[in-house]
């Protein structure tokens, strides 16, 4: 290439200029590859921009500081300044002054170019440095130019280039190469800088189309009645239009604003229908500027019905908290992380949402929202996250679902969720924003908000709550499902496998979805995966049941069994389904009897309220927040040690436990050496010097936390067909072996149904337990009799029933187990016992119990009754699992003088108790309500009153327990018509 003289003057002018167009070239080429990776240039030329200067600096500063020290050394040469030294200095050196500044500049591109960085909010702290220009979100103009302006800072070394330029030969004053070549690169960077523009976010939240409906629906009612399955309409009601604001009573009742400011011009997100335009702001602020020392926090407490539209708001708020700083959001869940990944990305265009596994322990890159489940977080995420400095990536953190977290799982993520917030505050985002969803209620005493204020670390005043008023936003018709025998025996002629209409909620499913409607169904637990698959096989109607059944927001027909947790809250569960297809009126839902006869009962009674002015009077439904248990205390003290170390004062600071607890807790695991002590000093709030011991856990616990266990002392269950990897299905307390360990025992772990092995052969307790696959469909409770021995009660409270808290020894035989398997003549299901040869399993423990001792003569009959009646009841109105609790009959030994000594006991099953007990007898009008809503389930029974049946007391579990009487349903409501008559008639 031939260069004017005029223009580059003599020497090595034009060489200078050679070797800037092949940077400038190669600055092109970069800067396209860039773009075509995803990867926004602005960051990419201000590090190579820093990178460069970062060291030509130091070089060319060492270069002169060499003629100061040394001039020998200077004169030949060999630095960056050899044209400095005199007019016969050597091209080659020169050559090498004029491209070495290439060599950082060049890394630098390619190592950010082909590498980027692991985070939006990253790859601006990188740019940040250059006059706050990469820290542009684009919000101002994310579609031209934000960055232009930089360009104008480009103008100073082209001017010096230029005007330097004829002085690179040999003059007698010439201009050093380095320096013009450096100055060179600057100016490119700067020019690539302005050039540059955010890569827009392609993960966006696509507007949700109302899907159309079949054409021509026939009669629901009608289709299932034609194909054989029998139903009973139980209630109904009406579409309600407008704002679904909160009622003023539930505001009054539960603290709330009676009346949230509504922005009027605020559509429903998405296009979406039926959902809350209070609920659509109140989620949306949570994407607004954060205001540091703001009235109102960035938080919001969702209380709602299932799918009033909280997955769809949540979507669009955690892509512009990703757009605008690069954050991810965090979604943490009970269970099946997976699930709730999938739910979320109905919403989501692109691959935005993924579940966090344990083969992947980091927030993944190019990801808005992570769904991790809280076993998985507090045994391996947290410390990840703290170690790798990802926790610094989470701009939202969404608590989902909250009602699943009760009893012994909500002991242990009280400690977890503490521990999450004391690493956000020491190394997390100053702006953090926080999103807790929880079901709603219609029972006032079932005291939502007062449960996640307890749960969380958080507080959520009154204007950051957000209660949806309980309305339909479709018509709703709520049917029992009476029979499905014909339409069951039709499938059964098509030779479908039988596990996959073994019970009513999945013969009703495949007959809605023979009928062409839009059909949801909640699938019954017991089913493995393989069968799951089977199942959404079975070919009818239009094609596969799978391909035809859809969310619920998009049904016309729902299929719901009615379990423990959804008994008193069917309204909550189903209300908003079909609220995308507002065509399809109305929106039905049967309702399939489950394992609990009351709460089949229940369920009813509660459908039968919908549309109607007593739609509120359904029993509490009361969420477990119990207290910490030491080995609770001791499992999360080792993890929060591990994770960041701290002082005693710091513990209690953020976790409020007992102090001497903690106190206990720590010399335990120092006298075991599981902790490293040592002396700090550091000043406190006051200003005063604090000295005090820290305390840190160097090794990562092995010993893993199931929210179900309490201990460290576990026992595996394992799979000995996976030979690669991990075979362990779970893990339980030791003492709890027998409760939830014993021989014939089938749980469903991964999609798998397995069986617990005969261990007792081994004699002392074993460390693991074998498990068998069972491709039978089968269901198991133990055979027990429970015991309580040594009770130490506290002064007794109230009037027949008296309440006495306090300790006992918990002692329970295991005598074998029953199963229930449906019958080879597809006529229903067999039950049997089946009995240990030799001794019976036992558990013994002592730990918190309850007892309510009645005043007169009470027939031992009306006693073991009544305990079985409060086995079926208690579960369903204080959110603890079946196997949580024991209801033990008392015949005599209570303290209640010559007026009888008889009563009946809870007993919590978890080794020392774990604070269920406190929970439950703290309100003595929540027992008599138990009291109160036994009798009417009972009453409403049609069996003979000296007797029972499967639908009242006499139900499979009930044959489960070893007693001396049968049961009857009349000597229970004669016992509690008398406790209820003295307590107040709680009817009136």
């Amino acid at each position: 290439m031939i260069f004017p003289v005029s223009l580059f003057g003599s020497g090595f002018s034009g060489l200078g200029f050679a070797v800037m167009l092949v940077a400038l070239g190669l600055a092109i080429f970069f800067h396209l590859l860039a773009r075509h990776r995803k990867i926004d240039p602005g960051p990419v030329w201000a590090s190579t921009l820093f990178i460069t200067l970062s060291v030509m600096l130091p070089l060319l500063f060492g270069s002169y500081a060499l003629q100061w020290a040394w001039q020998p050394w200077w004169h030949t040469g060999r630095h960056l300044l050899p044209e400095l030294v005199g007019p016969g200095y050597n091209i080659i050196e020169t050559l090498l002054a004029l491209t070495l500044p290439m060599l950082p500049w060049l890394a630098g591109l390619l190592w950010r170019t082909l590498r980027g960085w692991p985070s939006q909010e990253a790859a601006r702290e990188a740019g940040r440095w250059i006059v706050g220009a990469i820290a542009q979100d684009g919000a101002r103009d994310s579609a031209g130019m934000p960055r232009l302006w930089v360009a104008w800072f480009s103008l100073l070394p082209i001017l010096v280039m230029l005007g330097m330029a004829d002085q690179l030969g040999a003059n007698a004053s010439p201009y050093p190469v380095a320096i013009w070549s450096t100055l060179g690169l600057v100016s490119i960077a700067l020019i690539g800088i302005a050039l540059s523009k955010p890569i827009p976010t392609k993960e966006t939240a696509p507007p949700v189309s109302k899907p159309k409906p079949p054409a021509n629906l026939p009669s629901w009612p009608e289709e299932m009645a034609h194909r054989g399955v029998a139903l009973t309409l139980l209630g109904s009601c009406a579409s309600k239009q407008g704002d679904p604001g909160p009622e003023p009573s539930e505001s009054r009742k539960e603290g709330i604003p009676s009346k949230k400011p509504i922005d009027a011009d605020s559509p429903d997100v998405l296009g979406a229908s039926g959902i809350s335009p209070v609920l659509s702001k109140a989620m949306r602020d949570l994407a607004a500027p954060y205001r540091q020392g703001a009235t109102i926090p960035m938080r919001r407490l969702v209380i709602a019905s299932d799918d009033s539209g909280q997955a769809e708001n949540l979507v669009p708020v955690a892509v512009e908290l990703h757009r605008r700083f690069g954050t991810i959001t965090l979604v943490i869940v009970a269970t099946d992380a997976d699930g709730y990944a999938a739910k979320l990305a109905r919403w989501m265009d692109g691959e935005g949402v993924k579940a966090i596994t344990k083969q992947e322990l980091s927030l993944p890159e190019n990801v808005i929202i992570c769904v991790v489940d809280a076993v998985l977080l507090s045994d391996r995420l947290l410390a990840e996250l703290d170690r790798n400095g990802q926790i610094k990536r989470i701009g939202l953190l969404c608590w989902w679902d909250l009602h699943r977290f009760s009893g012994v799982v909500a002991a242990n993520l009280w400690a977890i969720a503490r521990r999450l917030k004391r690493l956000l505050d020491s190394s997390g985002r100053p702006d953090i924003r926080v999103l807790a969803t929880i079901r709603d209620h219609a029972n006032a005493g079932s005291q939502r908000s007062d449960f996640v204020s307890r749960l969380l670390p958080y507080e959520f005043p009154n204007e950051t709550i957000v209660h949806l008023q309980r309305d339909c936003r479709q018509s709703l018709a709520l049917y029992r499902v009476d029979s499905t025998t014909r339409w069951r025996n039709e499938l059964h002629d098509r030779h479908i496998d039988r596990n996959l209409i073994s019970s009513d909620v999945l013969t009703t499913t495949l007959a809605s979805v023979d009928t062409g409607w839009p059909t949801h169904v909640d699938l019954p637990p017991g089913l493995q995966m393989r069968e799951i698959a089977n199942f959404g096989g079975v070919n009818l109607g239009k094609g596969a049941a799978g391909r035809q059944l859809v969310p619920s927001a998009n049904a016309g027909a729902r299929i719901l069994m009615i379990d423990n947790d959804n008994a008193s809250s069917v309204l909550e569960v189903s209300r908003q389904g079909g609220r995308n297809v507002p065509a399809v009126l109305p929106h039905h839902v049967a309702l399939a009897g489950g394992p609990n006869p009351y709460a089949n009962w229940l369920g009813e009674y509660a459908a039968r309220k919908a549309g109607t002015d007593d739609d509120a009077l359904v029993p509490p439904y009361r969420l477990i927040c119990p207290g910490a248990q030491s080995g609770i205390i001791r499992r999360h003290l080792l993890r929060a040690l591990h994770e960041r170390e701290d002082t005693l004062s710091g513990l209690l600071r953020h976790f409020l436990w007992d102090e001497s607890a903690v106190r206990e807790t720590l010399e335990a695991l120092l006298d075991k050496g599981m902790l490293h002590r040592e002396q700090v000093r550091h000043v406190n709030e006051d200003g005063r010097l604090i000295v005090e011991n820290s305390y840190q856990n160097r090794a990562l616990p092995d010993t893993p936390g199931p929210l179900d266990t309490v201990g460290d002392s576990l026992v595996r269950l394992f799979d000995p067909e996976i030979t690669e990897g991990d075979n362990v299905l779970g893990w339980l307390d030791s003492e709890r072996l027998g409760i939830l360990g014993y021989p014939g025992r089938i749980f469903l772990q991964g999609g798998v149904r397995y069986r617990i092995a005969d261990w007792r052969s081994s004699g002392a307790s074993p460390s693991a337990l074998r498990c068998d696959r069972e491709d039978r469909l089968v269901f198991t409770c133990r055979v027990r009799r429970p015991q309580l021995r040594n009770p130490d009660l506290r002064p007794g409270k109230g009037h027949d029933p008296i309440l006495w808290e306090g300790k006992a020894e918990y002692v329970e035989f295991v005598t074998g187990y029953r199963y229930r398997v449906p019958s080879d003549d597809n006529e229903g299901w067999i039950a049997k016992n089946i009995l240990y040869q030799g001794d019976p399993i036992s558990a013994r423990f002592n730990t918190d119990v309850l007892v309510m001792g009645f005043q007169g003569e009470i027939s031992g009959q009306g006693l073991n009754s009544l305990t079985q009646a409060l086995r079926h009841v208690l579960p369903v109105h204080a959110g603890i699992d079946e196997d949580a609790v024991e209801i033990v009959p008392i015949h005599d030994g209570l303290p209640m003088g010559n007026k009888g000594g008889t009563g009946v006991a809870i007993a919590d099953l978890y080794p020392g108790g774990i604070g269920i007990i406190r929970e439950i007898g703290k309100d003595t009008l929540f027992i008599k309500e138990l009291f109160d809503w036994t009798a009417r389930w009972l009453a409403a029974c049609s069996c003979p009153e000296d007797g029972a049946c499967p639908r009242c007391i006499d139900s499979f579990t009930a044959g489960a327990i070893t007693t001396t009487s049968p049961n009857s349903r009349g000597e229970v409501l004669n016992l509690l018509a008398r406790t209820i008559h003295r307590a107040g008639d709680l009817n009136g």
